[in-house]
């Protein structure tokens, strides 16, 4: 929101980003290789040194189209019940690798696109 530049909206979050207009929300950038408006938050972030593990920076988390979705290309090996993994199980999986692909943009690229609200 426009009018709330720069203030923090979430009291429980440790940071927030500023997304510029342009940023494709919802649409499918796979074919492209460009970054959603939630991956370019998380490679900002891991760009900036924050230790954050999420499926959606793995190399193994795919866009599958018979789902019409991500998965994680490893679930079975990983003894999951689905395909469909919380992201939050990046923090434990032994399989985990930064998706060099997802990280290959730039810093300064990224900020282009977003900016940290102050804390």
């Amino acid at each position: 929101m426009c009018n709330s530049l720069n203030h923090k909206i979430n009291t429980h979050s440790i940071r927030e980003l500023n997304m510029y207009v342009g940023i494709d929300i919802w649409g499918d950038l796979v074919e492209q290789k460009k970054l959603d408006s939630y991956q370019t938050g998380l490679v900002y972030f891991v760009k900036k040194g924050l230790p954050i593990k999420n499926c959606i920076l793995c190399r193994f988390y795919k866009y599958n189209d018979y789902y019409s979705n991500y998965i994680c290309v490893l679930y079975k090996k990983l003894g999951a019940h689905s395909p469909f993994t919380r992201q939050s199980m990046a923090n434990t999986c032994s399989r985990y690798e930064l998706n060099q692909e997802l990280m290959s943009h730039s810093l300064s690229e990224l900020e282009k696109k977003v900016s940290e609200v102050p804390m």
